[in-house]
């Protein structure tokens, strides 16, 4: 129930009511209609801020809101398990496009949430960055390939705790930037527990940021 969700998530992120409404920009009269079960009316704008503010995928709350959405597939791409669902929430640090000095370590952050009914146990993000080839255009238009051009991650797989339905997720991994200029990219893909892609069509997460000497 919405309900139910909006007050768990208030209290993990020590949120009160107010400050809700405020992240939300929504009043307190809508967030009390809501709690009541009151779903009459209900904005895209305020799905949007109540997901900005409580850190989670606006799908899920549109499901949550709009009940009839539960008995329709979650997805239109293909997953190992029906009903299996992942969506991006944020980066929590480190965006696309942020400059890294070249050579630095630094530690990138996503939240990912449970937006299918499919409880995740056993999951991992790997690192499949074997499928990027990272070129310099010349002068004269032609791609050379750059060696060494893309972030080392300090590990391969990065683990996700057993995740419910709902449920909101912050995994990390530390790279290393490589020490010549250029925009480097890593990219990360969902595994279940027999090691089967969960969502072989699904872009993942990534991190991409400009290398610059600094």
């Amino acid at each position: 129930m919405l309900a139910a969700f909006l007050l768990r998530r208030c209290r993990e992120l020590s949120l009160s009511k107010t400050e809700l409404c405020r992240l939300a920009g929504i009043s307190r009269e809508t967030l009390y209609r809501l709690l009541r079960g009151d779903m009459h009316n209900v904005t895209f704008q305020t799905m949007l801020g109540l997901a900005s503010a409580l850190h989670t995928a606006p799908l899920h709350l549109a499901r949550l809101v709009y009940h009839e959405l539960d008995t329709s597939p979650p997805t239109l791409l293909h997953t190992q398990h029906t009903g299996d669902h992942a969506s991006f929430v944020c980066d929590v640090n480190f965006p696309d496009g942020e400059v890294v000095p070249a050579g630095q370590e630094f530690v990138k952050a996503w939240e990912v949430q449970n937006t299918g009914n499919v409880i995740w146990v056993g999951r991992r993000y790997c690192c499949e960055d074997e499928h990027l080839v990272l070129s310099r255009r010349g002068a004269d238009g032609t791609l050379t390939p750059v060696l060494d051009a893309n972030l080392k991650p300090a590990h391969r797989e990065m683990p996700c705790p057993t995740t419910a339905p709902g449920e909101v997720i912050r995994l990390s991994m530390t790279f290393r930037a490589p020490h010549l200029p250029c925009t480097a990219v890593s990219l990360w893909r969902m595994y279940d527990s027999a090691g089967q892609a969960s969502f072989p069509e699904f872009s993942g997460l990534w991190c991409k940021v400009r290398v610059l000497h600094l």
